[in-house]
């Protein structure tokens, strides 16, 4: 019995317990429908068709949170702007110092067209659309608590 139960948290211990238990950031074709499912459930609403991801940055539990950018079609814009000017916004800071640990979330020379920070389940989201040299991009962060 001993030795069983040394067998079973030396395995704990050495073996992988999962994607979602190791901090990641992928690009590109590196982004699966099995990551962005996960995200716009969190954000509530669907991914404009034609959208490209670009970037995905997870942190694992205990707390885990994610961040996500897209590039979006500029036609497929005024829609997306229009179902997120529905959600009520709160004023919280709910990502913190996140950003800061990828060069990729908003920068300077991008125009934020709309934010909005709300409830998930399970935690805060926080979507922002930009524009910046004629491109559209999506923004969506979430921490869970």
């Amino acid at each position: 019995m001993r030795l069983l139960l040394l067998s079973c948290l030396a395995l704990l211990l050495f073996t992988d317990c999962g994607a979602d238990d190791q901090e990641r950031e992928l690009t590109g074709d590196e982004i699966t429908d099995e990551v962005v499912v996960p995200i716009l459930a969190a954000a509530g609403f669907k991914l404009p068709p034609g959208s490209q991801a670009l970037h995905y940055y997870y942190v694992p539990p205990i707390d885990p949170a994610f961040l996500a950018k897209f590039k979006i079609p500029e036609q497929q814009t005024a829609a997306l702007l229009g179902e997120l000017a529905q959600k009520e916004n709160q004023d919280v800071d709910l990502l913190g110092s996140l950003p800061e640990k990828v060069d990729w979330w908003i920068s300077d020379g991008e125009d934020a067209l709309i934010e909005r920070r709300y409830d998930s389940d399970g935690g805060m989201v926080q979507v922002v659309v930009t524009a910046s040299g004629g491109e559209r991009f999506l923004y969506v962060g979430e921490v869970t608590f």
